[in-house]
């Protein structure tokens, strides 16, 4: 490896390759950390969430008065407590924030922390697909090969995008006992994170008028439908993760109803609309910014949730369920 660092030409062995594996199909994925000359760094623990931490960012970005700040930062810690995982761009977009509020001691810490966690990129690979190079302040676009000249490796936030199955660094720059061996995420940790984000930027952006850019909008679509699937695939069999979704998902998406029966009038308004509106399937996403058909899905979810609540209340069960009931009152502290 450190002889192709070199220019020196690598020449894989033959196949079959002992990491080989067994995907079926052909797509792509990203990956958050940094790059160097060719190597790319990343942490396997961070690819959970980085699909949360993208449409988070693209979101904060926009946000321009100090109410949004707040809300903001403010749910970006959130993320990060609930998932027990400090995303590093999560990390330095707080303390960004926080400068804007001039609440500079706070922002001092956070963006240490930023810092420090860059170190946390350990896994290399090579990004065969750059779309961000490096670039001189004079000289325009550098090549690959000198980006590690433009300023320190940790402040070059990039995303790389690789090909499944990794056909084309076999033998060469596919490390998958890296990720093997990281440390791991709960899914309920992840779940839980996800119900949080995915329920406050639907209330700001379909009660609120939240306005921001239309890529933002596409990021939170496919994040929308990365978890739906997520949440469809596993079905039953992971049941208190599943609830721990549902139920945060719940009262971030509603707290701001006076209660659940208003609530569920403003869910019936809703789906009864999008049932009107014709789909397009996945290129919904890039018409409307968001999928009909997972508006529809987190819709019934959420109203299902609602109904159980309700009748528990009616009905209490003999055994006290694990976590707190769901607030009626729009004064939930979050």
């Amino acid at each position: 490896m450190l002889a192709v660092f070199d220019g020196v030409q690598h020449h894989p062995p033959a196949p079959p390759y002992p990491h080989a594996t067994e995907e079926e199909g052909y797509h792509a994925y990203s990956l958050h950390g940094y790059i160097y000359g060719k190597a790319f760094f990343y942490y396997p623990r961070f690819v959970a969430v980085q699909g949360l931490v993208s449409t988070l960012i693209a979101f904060s970005a926009a946000a321009s008065s100090n109410r949004a700040r707040r809300a903001f930062v403010e749910l970006m810690q959130r993320l990060i407590e609930t998932t027990r995982v400090t995303h590093p761009w999560l990390a330095q977009e707080v303390g960004r924030q926080l400068i804007g509020l001039e609440q500079f001691a706070e922002a001092q810490v956070w963006l240490h922390t930023a810092e420090l966690l860059q170190h946390e990129w350990l896994a290399v690979t090579l990004d065969f697909h750059d779309s961000t190079p490096g670039r001189d302040e004079d000289a325009g676009a550098s090549p690959s090969a000198a980006r590690h000249g433009t300023g320190p490796v940790t402040r070059h936030r990039h995303a790389a995008v690789g090909n499944r199955p990794a056909r084309m660094d076999y033998g060469l720059w596919h490390f998958p006992e890296m990720a093997r061996h990281a440390p791991t995420l709960r899914l309920d940790h992840h779940l839980a994170g996800a119900g949080i984000m995915l329920g406050e930027l639907d209330r700001m952006a379909w009660d609120e008028g939240l306005r921001t850019s239309n890529l933002a909008f596409a990021d939170l679509g496919f994040a929308s439908s990365d978890i739906k699937d997520l949440l469809t695939a596993l079905g039953d069999t992971e049941s208190e993760a599943v609830q721990a979704f549902w139920y945060e998902y719940t009262r971030a998406r509603w707290r701001h109803q006076p209660g659940w029966d208003a609530a569920l009038a403003a869910i019936d308004e809703r789906t009864n609309a999008l049932r009107e509106q014709p789909g397009f399937g996945p290129l919904s996403i890039f018409r409307f910014g968001y999928d009909p058909e997972a508006a529809l899905f987190y819709l019934n979810g959420a109203a299902k949730m609602m109904r159980s609540e309700i009748a528990d209340r009616q009905h209490p069960p003999i055994i006290a369920q694990r976590r707190p009931p769901l607030p009626d009152a729009p004064t939930l502290d979050v």
